[in-house]
């Protein structure tokens, strides 16, 4: 395991994300879901994204837990997974001491 990791660590090493410092330090997150994306157990799948200073700090994809009864149930849960996500890495940047502004959570209906 440890070889493999290694491995893609040296395949990757040119790979990066660039934060450019004129980029304002709003924490912008980016959610969508689809509606019964699992043809065998009907789940939906939530996926977000955190961005700030123009790249990404924070990205996730799951499956949600429950069965969501209508397209507006699964949008609604991937936001409150997202808003989670939110207070999380407000309080993480909080305790290294950057500074930041509240969280913007922009979602499709």
């Amino acid at each position: 395991m440890i070889k493999r990791i290694m491995r893609y660590l040296k395949g990757t090493e040119k790979c990066g994300i660039l934060f450019q410092c004129n980029e304002d330090n709003t924490l912008q997150c980016f959610t969508d879901s689809d509606y019964a994306g699992d043809p065998l157990s009907r789940r939906s799948t939530s996926g977000m994204i955190f961005m700030s200073y123009g790249g990404a700090v924070s990205w996730r994809s799951q499956r949600q837990s429950c069965i969501a009864l209508s397209t507006t149930e699964a949008e609604f849960i991937a936001a409150s997974q997202a808003a989670k996500e939110a207070i999380w890495l407000g309080n993480l940047l909080s305790e290294l001491r950057c500074v930041f502004t509240i969280p913007v959570l922009q979602m499709d209906n």
